[in-house]
């Protein structure tokens, strides 16, 4: 029997009436680190240069406790991309496969499993490593062409797409 994961949140909301999850994945986690590196590096910068102008160029100055805050702002960056990275989900239902995104506005782009006419995968050198690659879902429709980045298990997230797309096609059958 396939394992089910229980929906939450805005998922559960668009799902239809028995309508089940499958499967649910994200961007791998090394493109979040991709978007992180930045940020920590600057703040790491940062907390160095404003460690050093206090030791050494103003110990008795309080404006250099001050630029401390300066680090506030590539922290805030860095939960900004982890929660935006995080809110990007990949979810794959008994019916559709669902891109969905955005923290504070929902984005939602789903392909139905009965509509699906081919699945692309591509996976680097790396991204097969890593456990990281592309997929690309071709359905009957002209814009049912949902192109799926970097997602972790991209090779499970076939597999399932294609049981479901069999099981569904068994259910339609004997209706």
């Amino acid at each position: 029997m396939t394992e089910t994961f229980e929906p939450t949140g805005y998922l559960k909301q668009i799902l239809g009436h028995d309508e089940y999850v499958v499967m649910q994945v994200r961007q791998h986690w090394l493109v979040l680190f991709g978007h992180l590196l930045g940020p920590l590096f600057l703040s790491v910068v940062l907390i160095v240069a404003v460690a050093g102008f206090k030791l050494y160029a103003a110990p008795d100055r309080p404006e250099a406790l001050y630029a401390f805050a300066l680090v506030v702002l590539p922290l805030a960056a860095v939960a900004w991309r982890y929660l935006v990275w995080w809110t990007q989900t990949f979810v794959l239902t008994s019916r559709r496969v669902i891109h969905m995104s955005g923290v504070f506005e929902k984005k939602v782009s789903d392909s139905l499993l009965e509509k699906l006419n081919d699945i692309k995968t591509d996976q680097t050198l790396l991204g097969r490593i890593f456990g990281y690659g592309d997929i690309e879902i071709l359905t009957a429709s002209e814009a049912g062409i949902s192109n799926l980045r970097l997602i972790a298990k991209p090779l499970e997230f076939k597999r399932a797409m294609l049981d479901g797309k069999e099981t569904l096609d068994r259910t339609l059958a004997h209706r």
